[in-house]
């Protein structure tokens, strides 16, 4: 059968253009970031290794995803820096940018968990 045809548009490419429509911008990046997670995820099972993504919105709302707790406590002292940096700067983001002493108190307890490894990574607050 001819291409030209064919009806119907199927999966095809389209052109990456920034969409001006706010609306339609931010349903756009959140299935973009599910799917974006979702092959993160997929990588890490097919391949064993732990990965972690960040995506931060247009109104800088960080998005963070992690499939194992294990790159907090990676073996290079300066890999785990980069990691626990990037964890507050996101951390202190996603507050908003209220930056009272309860937010603080709750970074320095956080970051002194995960460094001294006891941390509950998934499990709720409370339990």
């Amino acid at each position: 059968m001819d291409s030209s045809l064919r009806s119907g548009g199927g999966r095809r490419k389209i052109p990456i253009v920034k969409i001006e429509k706010k609306e339609a911008g931010g349903v756009t990046f959140s299935k973009r970031r599910q799917g974006l997670f979702k092959k993160a995820s997929d990588l890490s099972v097919l391949y064993g290794v732990d990965v972690a993504v960040l995506a931060l919105s247009e109104a800088e709302n960080p998005y963070c995803y992690a499939f194992t707790p294990s790159l907090i406590r990676a073996s290079s002292p300066r890999l785990r820096r980069h990691l626990l940096l990037l964890l507050l700067r996101t951390m202190w983001m996603s507050c908003g940018g209220r930056r009272s002493r309860s937010n603080l108190f709750l970074f320095s307890v956080f970051l002194f968990r995960v460094v001294t490894g006891t941390s509950n990574f998934g499990s709720t607050p409370g339990s």
